[in-house]
């Protein structure tokens, strides 16, 4: 089995979103397979006469519980939320202040 024909993947970073999109016209929507890891997606076609795929780094980890999936007319969209990166603890140690003579 082949690895399938690359799939193009257009990313948009904006703010505390990704947007993933992909030209996926003829392609039946049962036919279409997400896959994301911590900093990558990978978006597979796998039909009866085709076999397609794509893989893009994500800018930042994000919350696949989140996703979001529209395909119309042969447009895959595709919204993740990044995650939110752990706030810093405040620290209780104590800081000198240096004095310059």
């Amino acid at each position: 089995e082949g690895a399938g024909v690359g799939l193009p993947l257009d990313l948009f970073d904006e703010g505390d979103r990704v947007f993933v999109v992909a030209d996926l016209g003829g392609v039946r929507e049962e036919d279409i397979a997400l896959e994301v890891s911590k900093d990558r997606l990978i978006v597979s076609v796998e039909g009866p006469e085709e076999r397609l795929r794509g893989e893009v780094a994500l800018p930042a980890q994000v919350n696949t519980d989140t996703l979001t999936r529209t395909y119309t007319n042969g447009v895959l969209a595709l919204s993740l939320e990044k995650m939110q990166a752990p706030e810093p603890r405040p620290s209780n140690r104590k800081v000198s202040p240096t004095l310059h003579t």
